[in-house]
């Protein structure tokens, strides 16, 4: 194998060509390709600058931008109106019922009047009965200061006539006891003929009590 010669020409031309190739500017491109640099990113936002006021001025609240106080709505416990509800089943099988609504004022205009609504219901094909219904006043040690008197409704049976009505009564009664009062109780029971005179009784202690434990208020 023969030897391969360089003239001096041919020495002289590849030196200049190796210099050109190292100082040239895409050799030095290719060269910071591979240098290292510092990861740069990209979604990293420059944080605000917080500059704190050396004087804030207090500046009072003017008048009309104020919101005003307003008044309750509803009236104190005292002198609002009392209501109750009761739903009474006149036997065990609930097919005789009561329910009675009532309402007391004891403020205003109409401060001592009662508003009684009883409902009376029979769901037995042939016998009817006679529900009862009256309204004990408490004040609020639970004292009885008040009573209704008695009120009555009969039904029929489904078969026989009418088995359903509903009956409105109003009462009158002091405005100082309705001012005292805080509690409604509801009795409702089964009123025949028989057990009239009873009931009428059991209502007379009831008012009997009521008079002796407070003169200034119950006649």
């Amino acid at each position: 194998m023969k030897s391969k010669l360089y003239t001096p020409l041919t020495l002289t031309v590849l030196t200049a060509a190796s210099l050109v190739s190292i100082f040239s500017p895409a050799a030095n491109a290719t060269k910071r390709i591979y240098e290292y640099r510092e990861p740069i990113d990209l979604f990293e936002r420059p944080k605000p600058q917080t500059l704190t006021p050396k004087f804030r001025p207090i500046i009072p609240p003017l008048p009309f931008l104020v919101p005003p106080q307003l008044s309750p709505v509803a009236p104190p416990a005292s002198s609002a109106p009392l209501s109750a509800e009761e739903y009474t089943k006149i036997g065990n099988s609930g097919s005789r019922n009561m329910r009675s609504q009532v309402t007391l004022q004891r403020s205003g205009p109409f401060a001592g009047q009662m508003d009684i609504t009883t409902q009376t219901r029979n769901s037995v094909k042939l016998t009817g009965f006679t529900g009862g219904i009256f309204v004990l006043l408490k004040n609020a040690d639970g004292a009885v200061i008040g009573s209704s008197d008695l009120f009555t409704a009969g039904v029929d049976g489904t078969w026989v006539g009418r088995y359903e009505r509903t009956d409105f009564r109003q009462i009158k009664f002091d405005p100082r006891v309705a001012a005292a009062t805080t509690q409604l109780e509801i009795i409702q029971m089964r009123s025949p003929k028989d057990r009239i005179p009873e009931l009428m009784a059991r209502i007379a202690r009831y008012r009997d009590e009521a008079r002796k434990a407070f003169p200034e208020l119950v006649p």
